[in-house]
C-alpha cells in the first residue's frame, strides 16, 4: 500500500465513522452488575461505557471529585503503580479444596478471611493473606477441585517465561512423573495469557508480555491464560486472595491493605499520576471491582486528553501549565511532535546500521523533517492561545538489536503511528478553528505517510527475524492495539478542543480504533 491509498483508507474511515452517526459503534450505558466485558478490551472497540458524571459521583467506591468518571469495562491502559516483584513464594504441602491454611498444609475452603466491619451498604473490608507485605496469590485460595501445584508466570521479552509466586510441589503427585513434567515444560512454552492492561502498565517498561497460571492435578497439567479457565478452576471469586489473583493477572499490584467486599466481589481503588497515553501529569484515581465471575470492572476519574504518534523510547514528558484548555492541547501537541523528531533520528541511524534498503531511510530522513515542521506549526498554535510548550526530554539510546527495534516499530509505528494518522484525518475535517484545521490538513497527509513507513520497515525487519521472533512482534502489535483502546476508553477531552481542534470525542475514538483494526491493523 501506497501513501495516497493510506490516505484513501483513512478518509474512507473518517467517512464511514461520520455515516454512522454520532455514536460510531460504541454505545454508551450503564454496566450490567455482571461485569461481563473482557478485561482485556477484545470485543473490538464496542465497549460499554457508563457511570459518567462531571459533577463527581462515585461508582463501586470511586469518587468522581469535580472529574469525570469513564467506565471501561476493565479495559485500562495506565501508568503509575510498580509492579510487585517479592518472588517466588513456596510453602510446600497440597493446595486443596476443604482445609486448613499454614505452611507446610494444605489450602482449605476459602482460606483465610480477615474481615473488618460491616460498611455502609452491605459492604466489609477484608484483607488478603500475606508475607513481608506482598499479597500471597497461590494461596488462601478456595479452588473447585485440590490441586498439588499452582503457579503464578509473567511472560516477557526476551526473557520468557519466568515463576512469580506458586504454592505446593509441581507433579508432586504424579504416578507418571516424567510424564507431568514433560507436561508442565510444555505448558511453560505458552503464547499467550492475561494481557498487562491495569495500573502497572508503562511504556517501555520492563514488564510482562502476558501472565499465565500453572495448575497440576496428579498427572494432568492445567493452563489458566483467560477469564473462562480461571473460573473452571476457582468457581466464584469469594476469597480476598482470588481477588488478589486476578488483580494481579491484569496488572493491578494487590496490596495486603483493605479490600471492599459487596455482592457483587472485592474492590480497590489506586492512585496514580498519569494514563500512559496522556502526557499530561494530572493525579487519576481508579476504582477496580473483581466481579464473582472473574471479569472485572473498572473506572478511573480524571480529565486528559489522548496523545498520538511515534514516541521514542527513553521519552520524559514534562506538563503544560496554563488555564486555557485549547493552549495546553496544541503545547501537548507540539511537545509529542518535538519527541517525534528524536524518534525518527533514531530510526534513520538504525537502518542505515543495518544497511537497509536506501528508500526506507530517505523516507525516515524526511519523516523527520517533517516532525520539525509539525513542532513549530503546533508551537505557534499554543503561542496563539497563550502557551509556550515545554520541550521533551529524551534519554540517548544505546545499541538495540533488530527484535527490539521491531517490537518498538510494531508498537509505536503499526499501531500508533497508524493511529495518529487516522485521528488527524478525523482532526482535519472536523476543527472549526481554520488556522488549526489548515495545520492539520497538511499534518494530515505527513502522518499518512509516516504511517506507511512503519509498515514497510515491520515488513522488511520481518525478513531479519526467526520465527518466534515475528510471533513476539504480532502479540506486541495486538498489545499495543489492547492498551491504545484501553487509553482512548479512559480519555476525556474538553468540550472546546473538541469542537476547535477537531479532537474525537471518547466514544468516536473507540468507533474510528475499532474500523481502523478492522482495515489495517
Amino acid at each position: 500500500m501506497g501513501q495516497f491509498q493510506m490516505v484513501t483508507v483513512l478518509n474512507g474511515i473518517v467517512a464511514a465513522s461520520l455515516a454512522a452517526g454520532c455514536g460510531g459503534a460504541t454505545q454508551e450505558q450503564e454496566p450490567s452488575s455482571g461485569g461481563t466485558q473482557s478485561a482485556g478490551g477484545s470485543n473490538g472497540g464496542s465497549t460499554p461505557e457508563g457511570g459518567r458524571s462531571a459533577g463527581g459521583s462515585s461508582v463501586g467506591g470511586a469518587l468522581g471529585a469535580g472529574g469525570i468518571v469513564v467506565s471501561a469495562g476493565g479495559a485500562l491502559g495506565a501508568g503509575g503503580a510498580v509492579i510487585n516483584t517479592g518472588g517466588a513464594s513456596s510453602h510446600g504441602g497440597t493446595v486443596g479444596a476443604g482445609g486448613t491454611v499454614g505452611a507446610g498444609g494444605t489450602v482449605g475452603a476459602g482460606g483465610a478471611l480477615a474481615r473488618g466491619g460491616n460498611g455502609a451498604g452491605g459492604t466489609m473490608t477484608v484483607d488478603p493473606t500475606c508475607a513481608d507485605g506482598v499479597a500471597l496469590l497461590t494461596e488462601a485460595l478456595n479452588p473447585k477441585e485440590a490441586a498439588d501445584y499452582i503457579g503464578v508466570y509473567l511472560y516477557s521479552v526476551p526473557n520468557g517465561a519466568m515463576l512469580h509466586q506458586s504454592h505446593g510441589t509441581a507433579c508432586s503427585g504424579a504416578v507418571a512423573a516424567e510424564a507431568c513434567q514433560r507436561a508442565l515444560a510444555s505448558a511453560l512454552a505458552q503464547t499467550s495469557g492475561f494481557p498487562p492492561i491495569g495500573a502497572d502498565t508503562l511504556p517501555y517498561a520492563p514488564a510482562r508480555a502476558f501472565s499465565f497460571v500453572i495448575v497440576t492435578h496428579g498427572e494432568r497439567v492445567t493452563t489458566i491464560v483467560d477469564e473462562a479457565g480461571l473460573r473452571t478452576f476457582l468457581g466464584p471469586i469469594d476469597t480476598p486472595n482470588e481477588a488478589a489473583l486476578r488483580l494481579f493477572l491484569a496488572a493491578y499490584s494487590p496490596r495486603c491493605a483493605s479490600l471492599t467486599e459487596t455482592a457483587d466481589g472485592y474492590g480497590t481503588a489506586y492512585m496514580t499520576m498519569a494514563l500512559g497515553c496522556s502526557i499530561m501529569q494530572m493525579p487519576a484515581q481508579y476504582y477496580v471491582r473483581v466481579n464473582r465471575d472473574a471479569t472485572l470492572f473498572s473506572s478511573v476519574t480524571l480529565q486528559t486528553t489522548p496523545c498520538v504518534g511515534r514516541r521514542p523510547q527513553g521519552l520524559h514528558t514534562r506538563q503544560q501549565q496554563g488555564l486555557n484548555a485549547l493552549g495546553i492541547y496544541f503545547a501537548e501537541v507540539a511537545q509529542l511532535e518535538a519527541a517525534a523528531v528524536v524518534a525518527f533520528e533514531v530510526m534513520t541511524r538504525e537502518l542505515e546500521s543495518l544497511h537497509a534498503p536506501e528508500c526506507l531511510s530517505l523516507a525516515a530522513r524526511q519523516a523527520r523533517a517533517d516532525e520539525i515542521r509539525h513542532a513549530a506549526q503546533f508551537t505557534n498554535l499554543a503561542r496563539c492561545h497563550g502557551l509556550e510548550p515545554t520541550a521533551p526530554r529524551v534519554e540517548p539510546v544505546g545499541e538495540r538489536s533488530v527484535l527490539e527495534m521491531a517490537l518498538e516499530n510494531a508498537t509505536e509505528g503499526v499501531v500508533r503511528e497508524t493511529w495518529g494518522a487516522l485521528a488527524a484525518a478525523w482532526q482535519a475535517s472536523q476543527a472549526l478553528d481554520v488556522n488549526a484545521r489548515s495545520v492539520l490538513q497538511a499534518t494530515a497527509a505527513d502522518e499518512a505517510r509516516h504511517a506507511e513507513l512503519s509498515r514497510d520497515v515491520d515488513a522488511w525487519l520481518h525478513s531479519l527475524l526467526t520465527a518466534d521472533e515475528r510471533q513476539q512482534v504480532q502479540h506486541a502489535k495486538r498489545q499495543a492495539i489492547t492498551v491504545l483502546r484501553a487509553e482512548l476508553a479512559a480519555s476525556e477531552t474538553d468540550p472546546s478542543v473538541v469542537a476547535a481542534a477537531g479532537v474525537p470525542t471518547r466514544a468516536r475514538s473507540l468507533d474510528l480504533l475499532t474500523r481502523l483494526e478492522r482495515e489495517l491493523l
